[in-house]
């Protein structure tokens, strides 16, 4: 996670207008107590220079309310990671050209998130 998230942060700090584009940050952990830089994120979304959303597998009792819509929201989706819900974030399929997406994680989930990305 921390090679995106240092991009992320460069590209949150800069000046310069040709990293201007929209980025969005999407998230998944098992819960509130599994979410690296939890916080930090959550500020990202509420200077409105980042569109975000989380999903949490198992979300806790501390971890509700659950707040779809909100920009810092601690999570916006119950469940694993599926970018059918965030249609409106995301261009997918042939919608992708001029997209770029950087995402880490264990080699099956890698494989399920480039497969939704490519329906």
């Amino acid at each position: 996670m921390t090679p995106v998230l240092s991009m992320l942060s460069l590209i949150q700090g800069s000046s310069d207008p040709s990293l201007g584009h929209p980025v969005t940050w999407l998230h998944a952990s098992r819960h509130g107590g599994e979410h690296p830089y939890r916080e930090m994120l959550r500020g990202f979304g509420r200077s409105g220079s980042l569109r975000r959303r989380v999903w949490y597998e198992e979300p806790r009792e501390e971890d509700r309310p659950l707040q779809s819509d909100a920009p810092d929201a601690a999570y916006h989706f119950e469940g694993r990671m599926d970018l059918n819900q965030v249609t409106d974030l995301l261009p997918l399929g042939a919608n992708a050209k001029d997209a770029m997406y950087f995402f880490c994680g264990p080699p099956e989930w890698m494989k399920s998130i480039a497969a939704q990305l490519n329906q």
